[in-house]
């Protein structure tokens, strides 16, 4: 039995194509080996595939640069051990066609025999016709470029210059060298999904063997209607190596517009675009084409989705991780790998007193707020913000502070004593305590234990570059001052950062990360699997203890829940030789049986409930008795405007454009929503896309297709008053429907839907409700649909292109738009349609109870 760490060491040394290939990031100044965690996981995978099944997931303890280079290099191996075919043959090219050979342009007349031989003709600009034997001739690259047509002299010259080359590549040359005469001659590609704005600026300064990847292989972009646009210089034509998308929509459409794919890739930087494409990935996963998902750790937490969908998981940890994939080169992204095998997350446990009783009492009456009255939910807001600031807090507190802090508890007492005949007079007693409790702390000479603790915290580590972290809300002037003064004399370098400022930070500058408290788990979970440092110091109070407690529970449940030891044993042990999985053991588990764990999300909880009775208290004072009262998700921007969208309401994002990772504009619905999203909102209920659509048809005199694209939808609406959902569905796959549920559920619940993505769908639906109106017109259906649909994604054009104009006035006018300093709206001009705003997020509530006429629209507050 071989040893793990011996299999490993044994893989990244078997000589391979891979092991030719230097990689560049800064435009061939630095060149590096492609990293031995990349080889291993390609080589991997070829297993993995073969063994247990087409779905996998691949988390790495770096996604940035890894997924990139991950899926580059495994599209060139798939080229080379065959899944990618070579394909290339003169009876492809038809009568017309420009060829391109080297940068000499020729015309293909077409082939024809004489004396028992082949030959192939071809027309230049000053020979009608030239013909060659085909067993001699060289390769020719199809191109669509508009140039003219060369003479012999340049084709005699790039003919002989390439005789030449090709004698040196097959002599010395690499495997990536030897790719370039089949450029335009492959059988499939490989799809690779992520953010196309940031891989175009990272391929600008990529190289491989100091040249651009374009230079070797065909690269391409597919578009929204599936068309594939050529992504490198020049204008050839063929099928790409790799081609990249921004979203698995794009993808699906060019599978259907029968673009062969040989495997797709996927960079998880954010679980929830995926939740919002889960019915397209069905369609795709159903085609058997191979999937794999590539992430870190930080966003691998959540696959849920994913594992119902059979997808095995393999995860680069500490049991998996060898010195053998970091001892080498010492890039940032190998610092990272050894970081993750070697992290050390250490807790400094202290009790926190009137701190702690004050946070215990408050999240008792945390639900209980929502049915209280304004002056509750007023005051319960005022004390929770001053429980989570101190909370956190690491610096002697200032004389303003205790000013500041005094206005604010006497606003709170008065306000308590307003209410004392309406609630409890335990209830009061406990705010009471709170209001006490806050007084002590918030006096002269109190000594914070998180102040000690952290000095003592520094202390030891004395001679080690640290970096503090504060919540965002924190002073990070005032923290940065004391410390730096404090330390000044101690030869200890300490810097202070917020987590958005913290996530940049170089993994290479700092040796020790201290992080203040038990922040949001989100927020959590991005600064420890960041790997930034070997080291993590975490300062709690015993209350924040049980929040830690309850995150840490959850991550150590969907950390262990990857298929490791199963892939190993089943997937890299043979007949001839078993690999050891024993390596593969979490190591002992902290042990907190004796500790208190909370049972919920509490600090979520507590702030999404300080949100929702924000929108409570307008909603209180707002309500008009006589309109209908629905259910909507409450949505706070900059600005001062506040919005409450109904369920089956879609949001117009513009966050892909302001982040720079797509060019076009995207719909969501109010779950969809985070804070920090940017969207077009009008002050009406109007849907804007839909609105610019209907313009589009009826300028086109096509106005009528809408209603009969929906005739589908009407179908199920009938069949579901006989049925339930989950009854359709399965009635739907009795008949043969291969794809998911989510997919069935997207139709009924989504209004936005305009019909099914294939016909053999509308076949399905007809079949199992008997339909005749369906049967008898469902291919003027789709077609009506596809138009519609059209109408939509021009609509969506039109409106991303206007929103790029109106970004590029932006920044003429203040130089850059900073998307995580972006306070003022941005307006904008829709012709035919009016004013539209683009907003960014600072709040998404819960449902709430709301006006119907106050839905689905921009209110100022």
């Amino acid at each position: 039995m071989i040893a793990w760490n011996d299999y490993l060491e044994k893989l990244i040394s078997v000589p391979d194509e891979m092991d030719e290939i230097t990689l560049s990031f800064d435009g061939g100044n630095t060149n590096i080996s492609i990293p031995a965690i990349v080889k291993s996981s390609i080589l991997m995978l070829d297993k993995m595939v073969q063994y247990q099944g087409k779905r996998h997931v691949l988390v790495f303890p770096e996604r940035e640069k890894t997924a990139l280079i991950f899926a580059l290099i495994r599209a060139i191996h798939n080229i080379k051990t065959g899944k990618i075919e070579k394909k290339y043959s003169v009876e492809e090219f038809v009568p017309g066609d420009k060829l391109k050979i080297g940068n000499a342009v020729v015309e293909f007349l077409g082939i024809s025999e004489m004396n028992d031989k082949r030959y192939m003709h071809i027309h230049m600009s000053d020979t009608d016709r030239y013909s060659f034997p085909v067993a001699t001739a060289p390769i020719f690259q199809k191109t669509d470029t508009k140039r003219p047509l060369s003479g012999w002299n340049k084709f005699y010259k790039e003919r002989k210059a390439l005789e030449k080359n090709n004698q040196l590549i097959s002599e010395t040359g690499s495997y990536l060298s030897r790719l370039i005469q089949y450029k335009t001659h492959m059988s499939a590609s490989v799809y690779y999904v992520s953010a196309v704005k940031g891989i175009k600026e990272q391929l600008a300064d990529m190289r491989f063997c100091n040249e651009k990847l374009s230079h070797y292989i065909l690269l391409g972009q597919t578009n929204y209607e599936g068309e594939i646009i050529n992504l490198g210089s020049g204008q050839m034509a063929g099928i790409p190596a790799v081609v990249f998308s921004s979203d698995l929509y794009a993808v699906n459409a060019a599978i259907e517009n029968g673009n062969p794919i040989q495997s797709l890739i996927v960079d998880i930087s954010n679980m929830n675009l995926i939740l919002s494409q889960l019915d397209v990935l069905d369609d795709i996963l159903a085609t058997g084409v191979p999937v794999i998902f590539v992430t870190d750790t930080s966003n691998s937490l959540d696959l849920g989705e994913l594992l119902n969908r059979k997808f095995n998981i393999w995860r680069w940890d500490k049991g998996s991780i060898t010195k053998a994939l970091y001892s080498d080169q010492k890039t940032e992204t190998e610092i990272t790998i050894e970081h993750c095998a070697k992290q050390n997350l250490h807790y400094v446990k202290m009790d926190g007193n009137e701190i702690s009783e004050s946070a215990r009492i408050l999240a008792k009456y945390r639900r209980r707020t929502q049915e209280q009255s304004v002056q509750i939910m007023d005051m319960y807001g005022k004390l929770s913000n001053i429980s989570f600031s101190v909370m956190r807090e690491t610096v002697p507190i200032s004389d303003i502070e205790i000013q500041t802090a005094s206005h604010i508890l006497n606003e709170c007492q008065s306000l308590l004593d307003h209410e004392k005949t309406y609630i409890s007079s335990e209830e009061y007693d406990d705010y009471n305590r709170v209001i006490k409790n806050y007084r002590r702390i918030f006096k002269y000479g109190y000594v914070l234990n998180k102040h000690k603790a952290l000095q003592d915290t520094i202390e030891v580590n004395k001679g080690k570059r640290i970096c503090l972290v504060i919540p965002e809300r924190g002073n990070k002037d005032k923290t940065e001052n004391f410390w730096k003064n404090e330390l000044k004399d101690k030869n200890i370098q300490l810097e202070v950062f917020y987590p958005s400022e913290y996530y940049a930070v170089s993994n290479t500058k700092y040796d020790v990360t201290i992080i203040v408290g038990w922040l949001k788990r989100a927020i959590m979970r991005k600064l420890i699997f960041s790997y930034h440092t070997t080291s993590y110091i975490v300062l709690l109070y015993d209350y924040e203890n049980r929040w830690k407690n309850h995150d840490v529970k959850n991550w150590k449940y969907a950390l262990k829940n990857s298929d490791n030891k199963k892939t190993i044993e089943n997937s890299f042990s043979s007949a001839n030789v078993s690999v050891s999985s024993s390596r593969y053991i979490s190591e002992d588990d902290e042990d907190i049986s004796d500790e208190e764990i909370a049972i919920e999300d509490e600090q979520e909880e507590i702030d999404t409930i300080l949100r929702n009775n924000k929108f409570r208290r307008y909603v209180k004072s707002g309500q008009k008795s006589c309109n209908e009262i629905v259910d909507a998700v409450p949505v706070n921007f900059v600005g001062g405007y506040i919005a409450f969208y109904q369920m089956g309401h879609e949001v117009v994002s513009a966050t892909n454009i302001i982040m720079q990772e797509s060019e076009r504009i995207d719909t969501v619905t109010p779950d969809k929503l985070r804070n920090g999203d940017f969207v077009i909102v009008r002050e009406t209920d109007k849907d804007i896309i839909r609105e610019m659509a209907d313009l589009i048809l009826e300028s086109s005199g096509k106005s009528s297709l809408r209603e009969l694209a929906r005739k589908w939808k009407e179908v199920i609406e009938i069949e579901l008053l006989f049925t339930t959902p989950k009854q359709f569905y399965e009635s739907l796959v009795e008949a043969g429907f291969s794809k998911g549920y989510p997919t069935v559920k997207r139709w009924i619940e989504d209004d936005n839907v305009i019909a099914p993505g294939q016909i053999e769908d509308l076949e399905y639906i007809a079949k199992v409700t008997q339909n005749q109106v369906l049967s008898e017109l469902m291919e003027e259906i789709f077609e009506a649909a596809r138009v519609v649909r059209s109408a939509h994604i021009q609509a969506g054009r039109t409106l991303s292109d206007m929103l790029k104009v109106k970004l590029a006035e932006e920044l003429q006018r203040y130089g850059k738009i900073d998307p995580f300093n972006f306070w003022e709206p941005i307006e904008i001009n829709v012709d035919g349609i009016g004013t539209a705003k683009i907003l960014k997020i600072i709040d998404v509530g819960s449902i709430v109870p709301v006006d119907s006429s106050d839905t689905n629209r921009l209110i100022e507050e």
